[in-house]
């Protein structure tokens, strides 16, 4: 999840500017202030659930950002590794 807040320019506008990464599975916040502590490393994963399907549901939509240790953890056991070429 994305942590914002939000700013308020000199013209009549606002924005939200991105503060920190919040791991959806660990709940660890990686501010964004500072780009060595692992938040480039973010994934962020989203899906829709198809016709019949049980989980999430029909047409359901779902979204997660996982920082990379908990990527580590949960894909180790099942990804299919590729060095890069070169």
């Amino acid at each position: 999840m994305k942590k914002t807040r939000m700013v308020i320019n000199t013209e009549p506008r606002k924005e939200l500017v991105l503060e920190a990464m919040i791991c959806d599975r660990c709940l660890v916040e990686f501010p964004v202030s500072d780009p060595l502590n692992g938040v480039q490393d973010f994934i962020n994963i989203k899906g829709t659930g198809g016709y019949g399907s049980n989980w999430p549901g029909d047409l359901t939509t779902y979204e997660l950002d996982l920082c990379e240790p908990c990527q580590k953890e949960l894909f180790e056991p099942f990804a299919r590794i590729r060095e890069p070429m070169g």
